[in-house]
């Protein structure tokens, strides 16, 4: 907590020398601006000053080393004192602030061990006027300095452009014994917010295209590059000449619903060919950061398409997977089963290599339907990437309940499940999509049922690096950040606090109403969507509808404090304008409305990618509209 200095009165002492008395008398101001109105609060600074130093190992790993550099510089920006730092081989006193497993532990009876906690685990305890921060490796520690800024002192990271670090006189920390572990190990927030390391590491993500610094922990993350491997595994351009038996082309009279896949030039490899699965796995470690080893995954998966083998040994395998009821349409065929054994067979050639990474299959695409007949591969995991669920209700809704079934069948397989949420409009990311109440929910669900890894897809391909391609985009990332680190947090909270610091208090509130009213509207119109609502799904909303929104912008904006802020509700505007235009009928009012648009967003900076890596730019000239 951030306390307040109360003025206490203290009797005078006699004392002997001038020098003396000046002296002790300077020692009780100074310990008397450490009362607390409650006596076991620690007083960490108080007026510039504090009894307090921070202290860590003679040989501290780089991850303490930066604990203790964070904790410095964020208590010097809040109080304006710096606390020292100093290493444990020098004398001990009572103020201390120990961080990290060294000798200190030891002088106060303590056996913690670094093996004792999870790799992101930690543990926050005070011990009488000392305070101790331990956790595991590698981010365990980092964390828990983290998580005291951001959960005791209301630190936070809004976006790559706005923080909010809280400044006072007097810095307290009341008794303290905390101990946490996430429940989710791997947590993907994927939006341009991410991009940003700092914001990534205060906001506890560590996925793949965002590269943690060493000290920080690392990058728990894709031990390849990118989620479909199927061509990085084998390569058709590299392999397919000499070893035409190893791929599937569409070829023969046994071909059939795969004609588009061969139209399209995709080449499927033979998941049933043993040479096949001996390549996969020699190319799949060269893939491998020997630096994390058990931090990485490793998704062994088929392209984007429908790459699948349909030969005489996958056929026979299909055939005794379904026991001989093997559908005419081989689109319907048990691959995920298939996937799954071919996954099996690469982990147990790689196993036992130095670093080798944990092996998930993923369930998507053509392929998410969990094996019929459950095996037991508890040393694998999925990650099922879902493209069923009604992104309007929360995933353990009724309405949901295909998800739920893939999903729980898949855990009867494999020991560890991540999930692939889609939180996005594919059809157009810049339109409204009022979904973010779902995102506690979720997390709740997924953590109830055993889910340990959550990739939250956002309204833009973050690689592409387009800040404002998506509605509330920054929002939507800090949300989901913080509920995937913490899904007990108060979300409407957790909106309110951003909301006030990015539009303005009373403008945020204003927003806040907005967002409420059209989740409502959704919610009476019983609106429908999974990865993607196209243009119909919109065409209920009314000209009064549309007209309220507008009038909670106009509001918004005239009670914005600054220029800035004007800008970002009219961005938020932005989205209810392209919404009502591209559900008019006529055709010359349509492209007038949409002409409007294109010329306000040019106007707020905003004219950057309208859809999965589209630019307005091409999108405004299909339309014919004037760029």
């Amino acid at each position: 907590m951030i306390g307040h200095y109360n003025k206490r009165k203290f009797p005078f002492l006699p004392l002997g020398s001038s020098f003396q008395m000046k002296r002790t008398i300077a020692t009780i101001i100074f310990l008397a601006c450490f009362a607390n109105a409650t006596a076991d609060d620690l007083v960490l600074v108080e007026n510039g000053r504090s009894p307090y130093r921070i202290v860590i190992a003679v040989d501290a790993t780089m991850q303490e080393n930066y604990a203790a550099e964070l904790l410095q510089q964020y208590v010097e920006q809040i109080t304006g004192y710096r606390l020292p730092v100093v290493s444990d081989n020098v004398k001990v006193v009572e103020t201390e602030i120990v961080i990290g497993f060294n000798s200190r532990l030891s002088h106060l009876g303590l056996d913690f061990t670094q093996e004792a906690f999870g790799r992101e685990e930690f543990l926050i305890k005070s011990f009488g006027r000392k305070l101790v921060i331990v956790g595991g490796f590698p981010r365990g520690i980092p964390y828990a300095v983290n998580s005291l800024l951001t959960e005791e002192w209301g630190c936070r990271w809004f976006t790559p452009q706005l923080k909010r670090i809280p400044t006072t006189k007097r810095l307290t920390l009341p008794p303290t014994d905390r101990r946490y572990k996430p429940p989710f190990e791997w947590r993907n927030a994927f939006f341009w917010s991410g991009i940003d390391v700092d914001w990534s590491f205060h906001n506890h993500q560590h996925k793949r295209f965002t590269s943690l610094r060493p000290e920080q922990g690392w990058t728990g993350s894709l031990a390849s590059d990118h989620a479909h491997t199927g061509h990085s595994l084998l390569s058709p351009e590299k392999y397919l000449k000499d070893h035409p038996d190893w791929f599937w082309e569409g070829k023969g009279e046994e071909n059939r619903s795969n004609d588009w896949a061969r139209d399209r030039g995709w080449v499927g490899f033979c998941l049933t060919n043993p040479d096949v699965t001996a390549e996969a796995a020699n190319n799949l470690l060269k893939h491998v950061d020997t630096r994390n080893g058990g931090d990485q995954f490793y998704i062994v998966s088929a392209m984007d398409n429908g790459d699948w083998c349909e030969c005489k040994s996958c056929r026979a395998w299909h055939y005794r997977e379904t026991s001989g009821d093997l559908s005419a349409d081989s689109g319907n065929w048990p691959h995920g089963a298939l996937w799954l054994d071919f996954s099996a067979r690469i982990h147990e050639l790689i196993k036992d290599e130095p670093g080798a990474p944990k092996i998930m299959v993923l369930a998507y695409g053509y392929s998410p339907m969990p094996p019929v007949k459950p095996v037991d591969r508890k040393d694998l995991g999925v990650f099922y990437a879902e493209l069923v669920n009604n992104q309007f209700q929360p995933l353990d809704h009724p309405s949901n309940q295909r998800f739920q079934d893939i999903l729980a069948g898949w855990q009867r397989s494999v020991g560890t499940a991540y999930v692939w949420l889609y939180k996005n409009n594919f059809d157009m990311w810049s339109l409204v999509h009022p979904n973010m109440h779902t995102f506690a929910a979720d997390f709740h669900y997924l953590r109830r049922v055993g889910v340990k890894g959550v990739f939250a897809q956002g309204n833009q391909m973050a690689i592409w690096g387009q800040r404002f391609s998506g509605e509330m985009n920054e929002l939507r990332a800090y949300l989901l950040a913080r509920l995937m680190w913490n899904p007990d947090l108060d979300w409407r909270q957790e909106r309110r606090e951003f909301c006030a610091a990015y539009y303005g208090e009373k403008a945020g509130a204003i927003i806040e109403q907005y967002l409420d009213d059209l989740r409502e509207q959704f919610a009476a119109q019983s609106v429908v969507t999974t990865s993607g609502l196209g243009f119909d799904g919109f065409k209920w909303i009314s000209s009064e509808q549309f007209a309220r929104w507008y009038a909670y912008m106009d509001e918004a904006e005239t009670l914005a404090e600054d220029d800035e802020h004007k800008r970002l509700v009219r961005i938020v505007c932005l989205r209810i304008q392209l919404t009502q235009a591209v559900i008019i009928e006529n055709q010359r009012e349509r492209k007038i409305a949409l002409q409007a648009y294109v010329g306000n967003a040019r106007e707020l900076g905003v004219a950057q990618i309208i859809s999965e890596n589209r630019s307005y730019e091409a999108w405004a000239n299909d339309l014919g509209l004037q760029w």
